[in-house]
């Protein structure tokens, strides 16, 4: 396989290396070392994991200079790339994407330790599970479980042993291949307490990849370990399920710790202000237990073949296995292949051995080799390199989640695996339909590369521009990942005749655009735009009318002052065109016209009109013209009338026409009858006018007895006003009126008119009088108001004062009396009506003011009789009582009352002789109770 320019390729080395490396002890190892406790309150973590007995060195002479940088610092070929496998042809599916890493006989044992009590056997295809058990029973053996591709765990007869039962089987015409049940186990690693925190996330820029994506939880990354701690904080929300190969159930623990830690790295929730992010806390776990929870966990070929295919059949995207062995193993790379051609990303750790001797399943073509890096950025002291190795990521003191809702800080292989497979499922949020071969482009192309002298483990070292053994390509980049992998949606469409919109939805911290254009799919494409961040479209002016054009689209963002870019947004294609006409309105102008408009159309040369009685149609043309509006005319009242427009150019004396605009449609109606009024002519009785309707044969009138109420006919009239009679007084009506025309078949009606109210009331009383009631009254009088039972009189003494009831008349008059002589009243009157047991009044009406009579004596004379004898005489006063007499010995001194009498004359005698005399008279009545006055005369003077 040849990636990105890449020339490594598998050689010839292997043929000679492979007998010597199957010939090794067998190592199998989950891949992590120096673990310390961070905060789980369960003191140092000590597992006592017994470690591999393979001696690095040994392995280091047998693999050589392999995958190691030549004399001139420039990398030896790939063995990942060699030729494909002479294997017999994997049956996992319809075709082979991914090759196999070594050539193999029917048979394999290799020099790791394997399962005693069974082996694992490929039979060809076809072959039915009946011939396989009877085939099994003639070797006093049997089948123990399956695997997809006819694979079978057989289990061993009594009394024989590995090799020999393998060659047995190898003979059988049905078997395609056996091998050993390969063991795997966890190397031995150590504590170390570790102040830790998540340094990884910055390193691998992930909270910048953050700002485009934290993970979709579409995605789901499966993790073949020991289990996981379900129930932990910061695991529990983010398992979408769990399985146990060993049990074949749902039942997962983690007495290990080990994956519980990784699935952290990959997705521990983030903001939940608790413990750790993942790198990727927005996707989805599969928890898959491969390995048995002995005091050395311990897993076998067979069962992590059950956990991929669980993964694979559950919908994974990505699988990581930070665990792994030095022998080969085919039927393990079968299985690894087989999720690779399903699209699953498979993520394995390189090994924590510090050698370059291959390592499964890492060092399969179709994995992912990860290295472990330190803060510093070189390789750590014990991870693994060499020619397989792909890419780098941290793996030194990685805080994660661990056992019993904990927290550690571990350093190895394991812990950077993880990592790169969290930015896999990054990678895969964005852009979900994204090949296995192109999630490795991106993560290898945008991978910081790690090259220069650089102080390390082993005194320094020049790394070489580019993929080297120590790193392979660099430091996996999230930020720059996730931005290769984002892929704008991109949407075109024709603007004008001259033009194409395009438009997309701005990718999340974009510096910028790209935009892409060619005259056909399959042309040469030629950036035409290029557009600085805040642009969310662009168009193409000067294009050819009608001619078809291709476009595709990529963001980019600017680091370390180069541009690093997005996937290309799918190929869009638009032919300019003249645009159909927008916003069409279609109105009745009157009862026999509809008025049209419409939004004007760059270089548009004219519009046509087309007109229809069906929304079906057919459509005629019945006007062409410039402008943007049109009236049609002689049209038939109550029929409805659907409208097109379509926009033409003229080139070169020909037209070319747009697609017809959307229909509308509407029928010339009558106008609808306005300035509507109502008014109360009396207590059951409204008038309503209106302004006339041209064209209205007649106008009907809607009465409702309440807002929102239903409205009934009450009347039809030819003319533009309407009484409405019989009413309920006191009551709020609400009127509309619409006009209808006469046609054939019957009436065609214009829209109703605004709503108005008229509520019935007793009229006010109007025309009110006042007259003198001697002796001391006023008498009121007024116009009648239809409909009142009686009035009520109110008076006051004070024009804005209090009014108080003075009394009530069925009449049209009433006589008030008993009032101050000479004094102005105020009075307002309001018509009553009695209903049933209530009364409704009218309004007040306007204020009448009236003076009470003054009620004095006239001809008041005063006259000497005789000496010591004056004679007082007056006019009567109707109504009047009596009089009272008042006198004093100067003009303007002190009256005092001398006498009273109810004649018309009053004799004063004893007076003394020669002296004057002043004299005054007041009339008096009684009224209610009391004694009222009249004013006093003017003054009257007499000599004794």
């Amino acid at each position: 396989m040849k990636l990105f320019g890449d020339t490594r390729t598998k050689y010839s080395i292997m043929k000679t290396f492979l007998p010597v490396m199957l010939g090794l002890m067998m190592l199998f190892s989950v891949f992590a070392m120096d673990i310390s406790i961070s905060s789980a309150g369960d003191g140092e973590h000590s597992d006592g994991i017994i470690s591999s007995q393979q001696n690095s060195e040994e392995a280091d002479e047998t693999q050589d200079d392999v995958g190691l940088p030549d004399a001139d610092g420039e990398p030896q070929p790939d063995p990942k790339t060699q030729e494909e496998s002479n294997e017999p042809d994997f049956e996992y599916g319809e075709e082979e994407n991914a090759s196999l890493s070594k050539t193999g006989a029917a048979s394999d044992i290799g020099g790791g330790e394997y399962d005693a009590e069974g082996v694992v056997v490929k039979f060809k295809e076809k072959v039915s599970i009946q011939t396989v058990n009877a085939e099994l029973g003639k070797m006093n053996s049997k089948m123990r479980k399956s695997a997809r591709g006819n694979v079978f765990l057989v289990d061993m007869p009594k009394g024989k042993k590995i090799p020999g039962f393998v060659q047995e089987l190898k003979s059988l015409e049905n078997v395609e291949y056996v091998q050993p049940n390969y063991v795997y186990k966890l190397i031995k690693t150590t504590n170390d307490p570790l102040a830790g925190d998540q340094w990884h996330l910055g390193n691998i820029k992930a909270f910048d990849a953050w700002d485009i994506t934290m993970g979709n939880p579409g995605i789901k990354v499966a993790v073949l370990d020991t289990g996981a701690d379900l129930n932990h904080p910061d695991l529990s929300s983010q398992i979408d399920r769990a399985w146990n190969v060993l049990t074949e159930s749902s039942t997962v623990v983690d007495n290990h710790g080990h994956g519980t830690h990784v699935a952290g790295i990959i997705a521990a929730t983030a903001d939940n202000g608790i413990g750790v992010a993942g790198v990727a806390p927005g996707t989805r776990l599969i928890i898959v237990d491969v390995f048995n929870e002995n005091t050395e966990p311990g897993t076998t070929t067979f069962n992590v073949i059950k956990g991929i295919e669980y993964a694979v059949a559950n919908g994974a995207h990505v699988i990581n296995m930070s665990l792994g062995g030095y022998t080969y193993d085919y039927l393990f790379e079968l299985a690894v292949n087989n999720a690779v051609n399903n699209n699953v990303v498979v993520v394995a750790a390189a090994g924590n051995d510090a050698t370059s001797q291959l390592c499964y399943p890492s060092d399969f073509e179709s994995a992912i080799s990860v290295i472990a890096t330190t803060q510093d950025n070189v390789d750590a002291s014990f991870s693994n390199f060499g020619q397989y190795k792909d890419i780098s990521a941290p793996g030194v003191n990685i805080l994660s989640t661990f056992k019993s809702g904990g927290y550690v800080s571990i350093s190895g292989t394991s812990m950077a695996s993880p990592i790169v497979a969290g930015v896999v499922a990054l990678i895969r949020s964005v852009n979900p339909g994204l090949s296995v071969d192109e999630v490795k482009n991106i993560l290898y192309t945008t991978a910081n590369d790690v090259y220069g002298w650089r102080d390390g483990w082993h005194g320094g070292f020049n790394y070489p521009v580019g993929w080297d053994a120590y790193t392979g390509y660099g430091i996996v980049n999230a930020r720059n990942a996730v931005w290769s992998a984002a892929k704008p949606i991109l949407t075109v469409t024709p603007l004008a005749y001259n033009s194409i919109r395009l438009s997309w939805d701005a990718v999340a911290g974009a510096d910028g655009y790209e935009v892409y254009l060619a005259t056909s799919s399959n042309g040469t494409y030629s950036k035409v735009a290029d557009l600085t961040s805040g642009f969310a479209t662009e168009w193409t002016t000067n294009l050819a009318l009608g001619t078809t054009y291709y476009y595709k689209l990529r963001a980019y963002t600017i680091s370390n002052g180069a541009r690093i870019f997005s996937a290309a947004s799918e190929i869009q294609s638009a032919a300019p065109s003249m645009p159909a006409p927008t916003g069409l309105k279609a109105s009745a102008s009157s009862y026999n016209k509809i008025k049209l408009s419409w939004n004007k159309v760059s270089g548009a040369s004219g519009y046509e009109v087309y007109r229809a009685t069906a929304a079906e149609g057919p459509y005629s043309l019945i006007k062409t013209q410039k402008g943007n509006s049109f009236t049609n005319s002689s049209l038939n009242t109550g029929t409805t009338y659907y409208y097109k427009v379509r926009t033409y150019r003229t080139i070169n004396k020909q037209k070319v026409y747009s697609d017809l605009s959307g229909a509308q449609s509407v029928q010339p109606m009558l106008s609808k009858p306005g300035s509507l009024k109502t008014k109360t002519s009396g207590y059951n009785t409204a008038r309503l006018t209106w302004r006339s309707v041209k064209g209205a044969s007649g106008y009907e009138v809607y009465r409702a007895a309440a807002d929102g109420g239903t409205y009934n006919l009450v009347g039809t009239t030819a003319s533009r006003s309407f009484t409405d009679k019989t009413l309920e007084p006191y009551n709020t009506y609400h009127y509309k009126v619409r006009a209808y025309r006469n046609v054939s078949g019957g009436r065609a009606y214009g829209p109703e008119s605004d709503v108005k109210t008229a509520r019935t009331v007793l009229s006010n009383t109007r025309s009110v009088k006042s007259y003198a009631a001697p002796p001391l009254g006023l008498r009121l009088s007024w116009k009648g108001v239809p409909g009142a039972t009686s009035y009520q009189v109110y008076r006051s003494t004070l024009k804005t004062g209090t009014y108080i009831l003075a009394g009530t008349s069925a009449s049209t008059s009433f006589t008030d009396q008993g009032l101050d002589a000479g004094r102005t009243y105020y009075y307002r009157i309001r018509a009553c009506r009695t209903v049933g047991e209530s009364s409704v009044y009218g309004q007040d009406s306007p204020i009448r003011a009236a003076k009470a009579p003054t009620a004095v004596p006239k001809s008041f004379k005063a006259a000497r009789v005789t000496p010591q004898v004056i004679k007082l005489s007056w006019n009567a006063v109707a109504g009047a009582a009596g009089y009272e007499i008042y006198r004093s010995a100067s003009k303007t001194g002190t009256y005092e009352k001398i006498g009273t009498t109810s004649s018309l004359s009053y004799i004063d005698e004893a007076l003394e002789s020669g002296m004057t005399y002043y004299y005054k008279v007041r009339m008096y009545m009684e009224h209610g109770g009391s004694t009222l006055y009249g004013q006093l005369t003017a003054i009257r003077s007499a000599r004794a």
